[in-house]
C-alpha cells in the first residue's frame, strides 16, 4: 500500500511560503504602524518640527550618546563573562558588541546569539554557559528598566500623566520578577533545590549577591544613559520634559522596541514615544 502523504507536502512550496511570511511580516507590520502613526499627525507639523531642529546638537548628542553605550554595555558584557565564564577582556567585548550591534538592533535575542556563538568560537564558552549569561543579562536588563521607571516616577508625585501611571505598573511587576527570580536563584545556591551546574539555570544560581548587584548597576547606568539621551534629543526639538519623566518613559518605550515584532523596532518607536511624551510635545510633530 501507497504511504499516505502528509497534507504539508501535498502543497509544493509550503515551507517556502512559511519562510517567506516569517521573513516578511515584521517588515509589513512596521510599515503598518507608520503608516497608522502618520494617518493621525499633522505632517506640516512634523516637517515644522525638522526645519527648526537644533541639528547640530543633535548630531553631536547622537555621537557621544552611541559611543558612551557601546563602552558601558562592552563593559557589562566585560565583567559578566569574567565573573561567569572567565573568558574575554575589555578590549574584544568592545568587538563583539560592536560587531554584533546592528544584530541586536534588529532583534536583542538575535544579537545575544551571535555573542554567545562568537564567545564559543574565540574563548571556547559552551552554547549553554553563554546563553546563561545570556538569561542573566535579561533578567539584569528588567530589573535595571523597573527601578530605574519606579524611582523616577516617585520623583514626579503629583503629575497626572497617565503615562506615569503606566510606568508605575510596569515597573511593579518587573520589580516583582526581578526579586522573585533573586530569591529563586538564592535557594538553588545554597542547596535548598536541585539544578545541574552545567545547564543555563546553573549560571544564574551561582552567582553571589554580590555579582548579582554588580550587573544590576552596569544595566541601571546604561538604561540611565538612555533616558538622559532622549531628554537630550528631545530637547533639540524644543520638546521638554522633566528629566524624572524622560528617564521613566524610556524605560517603557525600550521595553516596547525589544518585542520581536517589527523590523528595527521601527513603528513602535514612531507609536510610543508620542503616546508618551505627548504631555509636553504640543501636537506630536516634534516628538514624532
Amino acid at each position: 500500500m501507497q504511504a499516505t502523504v502528509s497534507e504539508t507536502d501535498d502543497v509544493p512550496g509550503s515551507s517556502l511560503f512559511w519562510r517567506w511570511t516569517k521573513a516578511l511580516l515584521p517588515w509589513c507590520v512596521s510599515a503598518g504602524l507608520i503608516a497608522f502613526v502618520l494617518a493621525g499627525q499633522d505632517l506640516r507639523a512634523v516637517g515644522a518640527a525638522f526645519s527648526s531642529v537644533n541639528l547640530v546638537g543633535f548630531v553631536a548628542l547622537t555621537t557621544v550618546f552611541l559611543v558612551g553605550s557601546l563602552a558601558i554595555d562592552s563593559m557589562y558584557l566585560w565583567v559578566s563573562y569574567s565573573w561567569l565564564a572567565r573568558a574575554g577582556t575589555y578590549r574584544q567585548m568592545v568587538v563583539a558588541r560592536g560587531a554584533f550591534y546592528v544584530l541586536s538592533i534588529v532583534s536583542s535575542v538575535v544579537g545575544m546569539g551571535g555573542i554567545v556563538l562568537y564567545m564559543r568560537q574565540t574563548f571556547g564558552v559552551s552554547i549553554r554557559r553563554g546563553s546563561g549569561v545570556m538569561l542573566n543579562e535579561m533578567l539584569q536588563e528588567l530589573g535595571a528598566l523597573g527601578l530605574l521607571a519606579l524611582l523616577s516616577v516617585a520623583m514626579l508625585q503629583g503629575s497626572e500623566s497617565g503615562a506615569l501611571e503606566v510606568a508605575r505598573g510596569f515597573a511593579v511587576g518587573a520589580l516583582a520578577v526581578y526579586v522573585f527570580s533573586f530569591l529563586l536563584s538564592r535557594l538553588f545556591r545554597h542547596g535548598l533545590l536541585r539544578y545541574n551546574p552545567e545547564a543555563v539555570i546553573g549560571v544564574f544560581a551561582n552567582q553571589t549577591w554580590w555579582q548579582f548587584a554588580g550587573h544590576l548597576g552596569i544595566k541601571i547606568g546604561l538604561n540611565l544613559w538612555h533616558g538622559l539621551f532622549v531628554f537630550g534629543a528631545l530637547a533639540c526639538f524644543g520638546v521638554h520634559p522633566p528629566v524624572g519623566a524622560s528617564v521613566a518613559l524610556t524605560q517603557l518605550a525600550q521595553i516596547a522596541r525589544s518585542l520581536p515584532l517589527t523590523m528595527f523596532g521601527v513603528g513602535v518607536d514612531q507609536i510610543s514615544f508620542p503616546s508618551l511624551f505627548a504631555g509636553w510635545g504640543g501636537d506630536g510633530g516634534e516628538v514624532l
